[in-house]
């Protein structure tokens, strides 16, 4: 997960979940309903996902604290509840804003058809 997308490691992770992805798809036979794709198709949907999971990768690993001891794992825990949290919060405020902006853009449309 470190480095960029383009650094050997993360090239080695996508090649080898590239592989598992082939084998399952062969063994299980149940990828009917999904079309035929290409390896290159099917490597830049894992590395595009490898990019996706980094900030929450990092996110999730120990921290030095004031003190400059490594947090244990409940404190990482806690610390991502908590980050959860408070964006969950905001993307509520947000979402509430544009529905009352939208209301009171659909009540303006309807009380002055001019507006």
């Amino acid at each position: 997960m470190k480095g960029t997308k383009s650094s050997k490691w993360n090239k080695r992770v996508a090649e080898i979940l590239l592989e598992d992805l082939l084998g399952r798809k062969a063994a299980e036979n149940n990828w009917g309903s999904l079309p035929d794709h290409t390896e290159a198709y099917f490597l830049d949907l894992i590395e595009e996902k490898i990019q996706r999971v980094k900030v929450p990768w990092r996110n999730a690993q120990i921290k030095l604290k004031e003190t400059g001891q490594p947090e244990t794992p409940e404190e990482v825990e806690q610390r991502m509840i908590c980050a959860k949290e408070e964006r969950m919060k905001k993307t509520r405020v947000a979402t509430r804003r544009r529905t009352v902006s939208h209301r009171s853009i659909s009540s303006n449309e309807r009380l002055n058809p001019e507006f």
